[in-house]
């Protein structure tokens, strides 16, 4: 599944930016929860879910379909990616050390 998300730039004050950045974060951590909640209903399989080569060609994929488009789409989508990662991955971090992996100290 590859999504291009283009956000047109306007004019907007330092609430509106931060508004917009709470809502995006916001956005991408209930995607996190629906997609796991599907994968423990069983609606999604483990074949659905992608490891890191699947995601290097997914974020691939994105570049190549959002340079069409302009750099401005390659930065916007690859921000996007970098949050849906950061959510992903922050339930790896360790409440003692603050590592990414539990099991590195």
């Amino acid at each position: 599944m590859c999504e291009i998300i283009v956000i047109t730039s306007g004019k907007g004050g330092v609430g509106k930016t931060l508004f917009y950045g709470a809502y995006e974060v916001k956005y991408w951590i209930d995607i996190t929860l629906q997609s796991l909640k599907m994968l423990v209903k069983g609606q999604v399989g483990v074949k659905d879910m992608s490891g890191p080569v699947g995601v290097v060609d997914m974020i691939g994929e994105t570049y190549t379909e959002s340079v069409q488009i302009s750099w401005y789409a390659v930065f916007i989508n690859m921000l996007n990616i970098a949050i849906l990662l950061s959510v992903s991955c922050s339930h790896l971090r360790s409440k003692d050390h603050g590592n990414l992996h539990p099991l590195t100290s």
